[in-house]
């Protein structure tokens, strides 16, 4: 799954990085799954700065799926 556009160093520009997950255990490939769309659309929102319902979105796939590592990260890291 695309994970958003990351800067790297001496970049002007942020390059897309996506999560490969199909070796994940099972049910964590299944919730994954699960929660690509309502994923999809907070790292949509959070790319055109509509950060208010990026973070309900990412809340939405975290209280689904709280094992998603990617989510945690969004909501600790862009968030607070």
């Amino acid at each position: 799954r695309y994970i958003g556009k990351l800067p790297l160093r001496g970049k002007t520009i942020g390059f897309g990085f996506w999560e490969v997950y199909q070796a994940d255990p099972e049910n964590s490939v299944h919730l994954k799954n699960e929660t690509l769309d309502l994923f999809n659309q907070a790292i949509i929102h959070f790319e055109n700065n509509q950060k208010d319902k990026a973070k309900e979105l990412f809340e939405q796939v975290l209280q689904r799926n709280p094992d998603d590592e990617v989510t945690k990260h969004y909501l600790q890291s862009k968030f607070n």
